[in-house]
C-alpha cells in the first residue's frame, strides 16, 4: 500500500495519505525508500518473467509505442522514457471523419520498459526488450510516437525497417497552437480551423498539414500570430 500511494502521488502526500487507507504511521523517506527496493526488485525478475511466452502465444500485430515525460529528480528535471510493446488485433479500416468514433481493440498482451537514461542507452533497453519478447524482425513492427527525434531517431537505429506512426493527439495539439494563435483562444472560428486541419491531417498527412497552413495563412485576421502556423511544421 505505501509503494502505490507513492508512486501515484509525491511520498509526502503518500505520507499523510497512508494512516487514512490504511492505518499505517511511514514518513515519507521511508516511503521512498520502500518504493526504491520495490523497483529495484521488480527489475531484476524481468528475465524470469513469462511474458516472452505470452508474447508468441498472443495473437494480434506487434506495435512499440515510446513516449518521455519530466520528472523532478536529485540532479534536477530529467526525462523518464517509457517503451509499451505489446500486440493488438488490427480493426476494421474507417474514414478519417470517424477518427473521433473510434475504439482500437485492447492489447492482447503488453510488457512495459521505462528508465530515467540518455536516449542510447533506452534503445538499447528498448532493443533488448524486443528480442526477449521474440519480437526479432523489426519489419513486423509498428512504432509510435509524438514526433519527437530522439523517438525516431532510435526507431531507425534499433527498429529498421519497422514502420513510423505519428501519435495523432499529439499532432493535434500542435495543429490547436497554431489555429488558436491565429483565431484566438476559445473562437469558433479557432474550432472550425483545428477540425478541418485534423481532416488533413488524417487524409494527407503532412502534405496536408502544409495545405491547411496555407489556407489559414489567406485567413489572418488582424492581431492574428500568423508567424506562429510555421511553428506547427516543426
Amino acid at each position: 500500500m505505501a509503494c502505490l500511494l507513492g508512486i501515484q502521488r509525491s511520498f509526502e502526500k503518500a505520507e499523510v495519505a497512508l494512516p487514512e487507507v490504511a492505518g499505517w504511521d511511514l514518513d515519507d523517506n521511508t516511503i521512498r525508500l520502500l518504493c526504491h527496493a520495490t523497483a529495484a526488485r521488480a527489475g531484476t525478475s524481468r528475465e524470469q518473467r513469462a511474458t516472452a511466452e505470452a508474447f508468441a502465444q498472443a495473437s494480434g500485430d506487434p506495435e512499440v509505442q515510446i513516449d518521455a515525460g519530466k520528472i523532478n529528480t536529485l540532479d534536477g528535471w530529467r526525462d523518464v522514457k517509457v517503451a509499451v510493446l505489446d500486440r493488438r488485433e488490427p480493426d476494421e479500416s474507417i474514414r478519417p471523419s470517424e477518427w473521433d468514433k473510434r475504439d482500437l481493440p485492447a492489447p492482447s498482451v503488453r510488457s512495459v520498459v521505462a528508465a530515467v537514461e540518455e536516449a542510447g542507452a533506452f534503445g538499447t533497453r528498448c532493443a533488448a526488450e524486443a528480442t526477449r519478447l521474440g519480437l526479432t524482425d523489426p519489419k513486423e513492427l509498428n512504432v509510435l510516437g509524438d514526433g519527437a527525434e530522439w523517438i525516431w531517431n532510435l526507431a531507425e537505429g534499433r527498429f529498421p525497417g519497422a514502420s513510423q506512426c505519428l501519435d495523432f493527439w499529439h499532432a493535434a495539439g500542435h495543429l490547436g497552437e497554431g489555429a488558436r494563435a491565429v483565431f484566438g483562444s476559445g473562437s469558433g472560428a479557432a474550432e472550425a480551423a483545428l477540425d478541418r486541419g485534423k481532416t488533413k491531417l488524417l487524409e494527407d498527412g503532412y502534405c496536408g498539414v502544409v495545405e491547411w497552413i496555407g489556407e489559414l495563412g489567406l485567413m489572418i485576421p488582424a492581431g492574428g500570430d500568423g508567424a506562429a502556423l510555421g511553428a506547427v511544421l516543426n
